[in-house]
């Protein structure tokens, strides 16, 4: 999920968004976390990974509507963890636009390698 999932905005300004997963009591040890937007609205900036539970970085992309995070650890995490931080730029006023999660956004079991990602959720946002 995505944190804060609503949020008004000044144009120009800035928004950060934090990326989370939560696999509850089930261990992982990866994550693919894709995310579209709207690039008229909002322009891609940066991936912070600094806090990061998933401290292997495979893939930290951004741009034209997309982003791309993969991210991985050795050993096994359980519950709630801090995948990264997508930073981006308030492009336009007076608009409505989501960051959702896109197809191939997947969490990893540490047990049988398989994603078992149940849910996802985005968020949508506005700017003045």
């Amino acid at each position: 999920y995505v944190s804060p999932d609503h949020q008004t905005m000044t144009a120009p300004g800035t928004l950060t968004l934090s990326v989370y997963e939560n696999s509850l009591t089930q261990p992982v040890n990866a994550v693919q976390a894709n995310l579209s937007y709207n690039p008229k609205i909002l322009q891609y900036k940066s991936i912070d990974g600094n806090g990061s539970a998933f401290e292997i970085v495979a893939s930290a992309t951004g741009g034209k509507g997309s982003i791309d995070i993969a991210r991985g650890h050795v050993g096994n995490l359980t519950g709630q963890r801090l995948i990264a931080k997508v930073n981006f730029t308030v492009l336009t006023k007076a608009h409505r636009t989501p960051v959702k999660f896109a197809k191939g956004t997947a969490l990893v079991s540490t047990k049988t390698d398989k994603n078992i990602l149940s849910k996802t959720v985005g968020g949508k946002y506005s700017t003045k």
